[in-house]
């Protein structure tokens, strides 16, 4: 039927489409909806992906952030005792707390070793030849102040022309350095450059060129009794003023071919017999005086003051070691408390003693650890230098722990501790010249020594003495103080000991 556009709409008879339209508009909706859904679920997905990326990010980035606060720290736990990097160390803690950029660094780090390696073996197998022209090559781009007269670009292509003539390893080293230098010049810092080329040219210094640069650096000192060759700068690791050789002994006279001198074990005579080069070709005690008489027991006693001996030789060894790990803890225990064990100063002193710091839970089993540490340590120290100073050491030493151990407790042990190793490096030297002085008796010289040594021995002289090395006066006044004041008693007393066992440590004995 035609609308009549008279009557309304809502009485006229529906269009044969309505009731379709009608129908089909809550299926169009539902479309829309489920599609709307698709796009609401896509981009969730999507600002989930991207949250999950920013944060996996911002962990990266503190994951390297820690490992370069761990590279810069020379006493953290992926450090050698001589603040050179320890891959396996550095590995382990790549693994351990790196989770998400861990593994690309550990591989990273292998194939550098693996460059590192090359590098070296090709070095080591550089001919004479090569080693020389590539030696030329490198000095030739340093100015004598080590500054650069060329640009990383010119280098490339000298070394470009060079390298044909180079054979085997030469060739396979030189194709390194240049890859050293491209890497240097990434840096933009010219002082990198500098330092690569200088290194360059350094390390490939052949053989007869130092040999010749070492003689143009020496120097002959006659010593009194030989004439040494002594390097005058300190090249190729030498300190500076150290014997280069063992020289050529100065002739000694008929009147100078023998000394009168006294046994310090003995107190008697001794004559000490030199040949024309003024080697010591024995010493000769006079019958009644001077001559070591065995005594019952020394056949048991032998190996135990052999092993005493050993013991303080360790110690001396170990001294320098020692007195940097007493250093760490001096620097870093105040700061445990503050920054719990897992901050950086627990993590310095564990690792200056090989502790591991995730086993230490709180600060107060820390310093209990440090404290029974460093007191065994102390212990150790007396031990090497005589049963007579043991003895009186013993009590004081585990007198510091006896009321638990606190930061001040532990200051207070570690400056005895420090105090004992520097006494240790005064003891070896001096038993040494005892025993060698006195050739009848040997090692059994050292009961004598022992007993002149502990006699003596007072662990305030070595901490005055190492107060005074460090330049640590408020150290130096308190001890002052501890004895009486300058010119007391007790600092007249303490003063008397220091020269006896500087004497027993320069000659052997007390004259």
């Amino acid at each position: 039927m035609p609308i009549d556009p008279s009557i309304p709409l809502q009485g006229q008879q529906s269009s044969p489409f309505a009731s379709m339209q009608q129908t089909l508009q809550p299926v169009v909706s539902l479309s829309e909806l489920a599609n709307i859904r698709q796009q609401n679920q896509m981009m969730q997905a999507e600002t989930q992906n991207l949250q999950q990326n920013a944060s996996a990010g911002a962990q990266k980035q503190q994951e390297w952030e820690g490992m370069k606060g761990v590279l810069a720290d020379p006493s953290s736990e992926v450090h050698n005792p001589d603040g050179t990097v320890n891959i396996d160390k550095l590995s382990a803690y790549a693994n351990q707390n790196m989770p998400l950029s861990g593994p690309a660094m550990v591989s990273a780090m292998t194939d550098q070793l693996d460059r590192i390696n090359t590098y070296k073996t090709n070095l080591a197998n550089m001919g004479e030849q090569d080693m020389g022209r590539a030696n030329n090559l490198f000095s030739s781009w340093m100015r004598p102040d080590g500054s650069l007269i060329v640009t990383p670009q010119q280098m490339g292509q000298q070394i470009d022309a060079v390298l044909p003539s180079m054979t085997g390893a030469g060739a396979t080293y030189i194709t390194h350095a240049k890859d050293m230098i491209a890497n240097a010049a990434l840096s933009g810092n010219p002082q990198v450059m500098a330092q690569t080329v200088s290194q360059l040219a350094r390390t490939t210094t052949p053989a007869s060129t130092q040999q010749e640069q070492r003689r143009a650096n020496t120097s002959f000192v006659n010593t009194g009794a030989a004439t040494l060759p002594v390097s005058n700068t300190g090249d190729y690791g030498v300190a500076p003023g150290t014997p280069t050789g063992a020289g050529v002994a100065n002739q000694v006279g008929p009147e100078g071919r023998q000394t009168v001198t006294s046994n310090p074990l003995t107190g008697g005579m001794a004559v000490v017999n030199r040949d024309a080069n003024g080697n010591i070709t024995g010493v000769t005690n006079p019958p009644t005086q001077g001559v070591y008489v065995p005594q019952p027991g020394d056949v048991q006693a032998l190996p135990e003051l052999q092993v005493e001996r050993d013991s303080a030789r360790a110690q001396y060894t170990a001294a320098g070691t020692q007195h940097e790990n007493n250093r760490i803890v001096l620097s870093n225990i105040d700061n445990v408390g503050a920054t719990g064990v897992a901050g950086p100063a627990w993590r310095n002193i564990a690792s200056a003693f090989g502790f591991n710091p995730g086993d230490v839970k709180d600060p107060a089993t820390a310093y209990d650890l440090v404290g029974k540490g460093l007191e065994r340590s102390a212990l150790q120290a007396a031990q090497s230098m005589g049963p007579q100073t043991n003895a009186g050491l013993d009590a004081q030493i585990k007198a510091n722990g006896s009321l638990g151990y606190t930061p001040q407790a532990i200051k207070e042990i570690t400056k005895l501790n420090d105090a004992l190793v520097s006494g240790t490096q005064a003891y070896q030297p001096g038993l040494e010249r005892a025993i060698s002085a006195n050739p009848s008796a040997g090692v059994f010289a050292k009961r004598q020594f022992d007993q002149a040594w502990g006699a003596n021995f007072d662990p305030t002289v070595f901490r005055y003495y190492n107060a005074i090395k460090s330049g640590d006066t408020a150290e130096q006044q308190a001890i002052v103080k501890q004895l009486g004041g300058l010119n007391s008693k007790g600092y007249n007393a303490m003063m008397q000991k220091a020269k006896n066992l500087q004497q027993l440590s320069n000659t052997g004995g007390i004259q």
